[in-house]
């Protein structure tokens, strides 16, 4: 909502000041910074910065949950001792053979680290923060040198 407002106070402003040759000029201009507003790779690579930091901050949040680790293993098993040839359970001596099957199922919850989840929370916070002040930055300084540039072709 901030930067639609701040877009539309700039792109009024360009537009009146480039209304001196003629009303389509401003037309044209404000089109052009439109464009540059959506398809500028500097602008791009911002938003995709902010979109990490929101992500980052999910994965912050995330050591506040437990964590759930299982592991399953089998296999072919034989078996050759001096006990198990003497079982007596029809093996004549022979080794015996098994298939093992071995399951674990580990859930671990912290219950305090020392604020440490908290603090990594709020860095991850304030990155995005950071993130989109650089956001807006970039966009404002397209914006500008788009305008310059355009305002310059047409008093050449």
């Amino acid at each position: 909502m901030r930067f639609h407002r701040r877009s539309t106070a700039v792109l009024a402003l360009v537009g009146l000041t480039a209304l001196g040759p003629a009303n389509a000029t401003a037309s044209q201009l404000e089109k052009e910074l439109v464009g540059l507003l959506y398809n500028h790779p500097q602008i791009r690579s911002a938003m995709k910065t902010l979109e990490a930091a929101d992500k980052e901050i999910s994965k912050t949040k995330a050591s506040y949950y437990p964590t759930v680790a299982a592991t399953a293993e089998t296999g072919h098993q034989l078996i050759d001792s001096p006990a198990e040839r003497n079982a007596g359970n029809g093996q004549d001596g022979k080794p015996s053979s098994r298939t093992k099957q071995a399951s674990t199922l580990t859930v671990t919850q912290n219950l305090f680290n020392g604020f440490l989840t908290k603090a990594q929370v709020r860095t991850a916070r304030l990155n995005r923060e950071v993130s989109r002040s650089s956001l807006e930055t970039t966009r404002q300084n397209i914006l500008f040198a788009g305008a310059s540039t355009y305002i310059d072709v047409l008093r050449q």
